[in-house]
């Protein structure tokens, strides 16, 4: 009896778990108007592409690198929103091999909320063909620029040009019904860049506070039982 009351609450405490996990953050990137810096090194990497949920062979953006040249990127948001965290995978052609272009190194994120703006800075890992999550505090914004500051030095084959196969904007809660795209989940295996140095963080939905609450009555309620079992 013991057994099965403690596996009821263990139960209960994984439903609750698993529901609050199930609240993906949703992608809106899809959604946003992207613009980004012209001329446009190839006319099959345009700016559009770096939202359309596909990383193929000339899925993505690219742009002219030098060192008067810093190339950005710029997402207008469908209306303002509370943004929890992005994802990018720098440029590549798999199917030529790695180090086509000159890899994403310093890059700088500016949040725009009317006629305010916020810049923070990061550093990517240079590897290609795979997502990184860029992790900070969660900020409102009308729209968000990315601007390439430098590249990884040396072997590139085409080392003026850089730019993102792919760029995930998250807000909380699901997808909206009805979008057309649906939102891809965070990359369980992408390199995590955490903007306050605290390291790798977790790449699942924002819990509100009544989840919270609600999972920290459950923990309360099994701890209770199992001491109850334990006395009896």
């Amino acid at each position: 009896m013991k057994r099965a009351f403690t596996a009821i609450a263990v139960i209960l405490l994984a439903a609750a778990l698993q529901a609050c996990a199930a609240r993906a953050d949703e992608n809106i990137a899809p959604r946003c108007e992207i613009t980004a810096q012209h001329p446009l090194p190839n006319a099959l990497w345009t700016p559009v592409q770096v939202a359309d949920g596909e990383t193929g062979p000339i899925k993505g953006w690219l742009a002219y690198w030098g060192s008067s040249a810093k190339p950005w990127i710029r997402f207008k948001l469908p209306a303002r929103a509370t943004i929890t965290g992005m994802e990018v995978m720098p440029a590549t052609f798999p199917e030529t091999g790695a180090s086509r272009f000159s890899r994403p190194h310093l890059v700088t994120l500016e949040f725009f909320t009317g006629k305010n703006s916020e810049k923070l800075a990061f550093e990517l890992s240079d590897d290609e063909q795979r997502f990184q999550t860029i992790e900070f505090e969660p900020r409102e914004a009308d729209e968000i620029m990315i601007t390439i500051e430098s590249v990884y030095a040396g072997g590139a084959r085409i080392s003026d040009v850089t730019g993102f196969q792919e760029v995930r904007i998250f807000t909380p809660g699901p997808a909206a019904p009805g979008d057309g795209k649906s939102a891809p989940p965070r990359n369980p295996d992408a390199d995590s860049l955490n903007y306050d140095g605290a390291g790798q963080g977790a790449a699942t939905g924002t819990l509100s506070s009544e989840e919270k609450e609600i999972l920290d009555l459950l923990r309360a309620l099994i701890e209770k039982l199992e001491r109850r079992f334990l006395q009896d």
